[in-house]
C-alpha cells in the first residue's frame, strides 16, 4: 500500500470525523445543559417541599409554646410563663420574614412579637412582685395569647391543606 494512498485515505476521512465528532460534543453539551437544569428544578422544589415542612413544624411548636404560655398563667407558674414566651418571641422573630407566609400572616407575627414582650413585662412587673395578688393573667393578656393561638392554627391550617401561597 502506498504511503499517500493511505495519507488520502485519513485527510479524506478525518475531516468528516472531526465534524461528526464535534456535532455529537454540541448535542452532548446541549443534553448535559438540559440535565443540570432538570436536576437544579427537580431540587430547587424538594428544598421548596422541606421548607415548607419545617414551617409547619415551626409554626407547631410557636403553637404549643403559645398555649404553654396560657395554661402557666392560669396556674400562676410565672417564670414558665416568662420562659415559654420568649421561646416562642424567638421562633416568631424568625419566621417573620418567610416566603411561605402570606403578607397579612407576616404582619401578625410582627404584632404578636410585640404583644409577646407585652406580656413578657407585664408578668415581671406585676406578677413576679413579692406584693403581687394571687391572680392569673388580666383578660387583656389572656384575649392576647388567644388571638395568638388563633392566628397560628390558621396558618397551621393553610399550611396543612397544601395551599402554600407565595
Amino acid at each position: 500500500m502506498d504511503k499517500s494512498a493511505v495519507m488520502s485515505f485519513f485527510d479524506q476521512w478525518a475531516n468528516a470525523a472531526s465534524v461528526v465528532g464535534f456535532g455529537l460534543t454540541i448535542i452532548g453539551f446541549a443534553v448535559t445543559l438540559i440535565t443540570v437544569w432538570r436536576i437544579k428544578s427537580y431540587t430547587r422544589n424538594v428544598v421548596n417541599t422541606i421548607s415548607g415542612h419545617l414551617l409547619a413544624v415551626e409554626i407547631a411548636i410557636l403553637l404549643r409554646l403559645i398555649s404553654d404560655v396560657r395554661e402557666a398563667g392560669r396556674e400562676m407558674l410565672w417564670p414558665r410563663a416568662i420562659d415559654r414566651s420568649q421561646q416562642a418571641r424567638l421562633i416568631v422573630v424568625k419566621l417573620m420574614g418567610h416566603p411561605y407566609l402570606l403578607q397579612k400572616e407576616k404582619e401578625s407575627l410582627r404584632a404578636m412579637n410585640d404583644d409577646l414582650r407585652l406580656v413578657i413585662q407585664y408578668i415581671e412587673n406585676e406578677r413576679m412582685k413579692t406584693d403581687a395578688p394571687k391572680e392569673n393573667l388580666s383578660d387583656h393578656k389572656k384575649r392576647s395569647l388567644d388571638s395568638m393561638v388563633t392566628i397560628l392554627g390558621e396558618i397551621q391550617g393553610r399550611l396543612q391543606s397544601g395551599t402554600m401561597e407565595v
